[in-house]
């Protein structure tokens, strides 16, 4: 009969650091589907036209307008989706903020500016 032994897991190997993985990998697999699935319908819409009018109030009331094809913006979507469904089966969830909260939830300490070694404090104002 053998026992088990527990031995410590490195740094950043615990089940919440499995499970944020296992999320990730998830994430990643449906944005390359939807990716996948975006080009598909690219394929059949080039044709469709699409314009896109911007009112710009600060030169008097003139219209900006982009003339477009609904292909290359499933085109454009599917790109965007594929290269985020690669960064997380690649990368996996990275993102991390290590902070503290005061008394005012809109006030918070950041300890550690997500791995870039800055600290500060930030105050958010609610939104109206």
């Amino acid at each position: 009969m053998s026992a088990a032994v527990a031995s410590p897991l490195p740094h950043g190997e615990g089940l919440a650091a499995r499970r944020a993985l296992r999320d990730a990998r998830i994430r990643g697999a449906t944005f390359l589907a939807l990716g996948v699935a975006s080009f598909y319908f690219a394929s059949s819409s080039f044709q469709t036209p699409a314009i896109f009018g911007f009112r710009i109030y600060t030169t008097g009331r003139e219209t900006f307008e982009v003339a477009t094809s609904v292909g290359l913006l499933w085109m454009i979507a599917g790109l965007a989706a594929a290269l985020v469904g690669a960064l997380q089966l690649w990368r996996g969830a990275t993102f991390r903020w290590v902070g503290r909260y005061h008394e005012d939830m809109n006030i918070r300490d950041t300890l550690d500016g997500c791995g870039m070694g800055k600290t500060g404090s930030v105050r958010s104002r609610p939104s109206r």
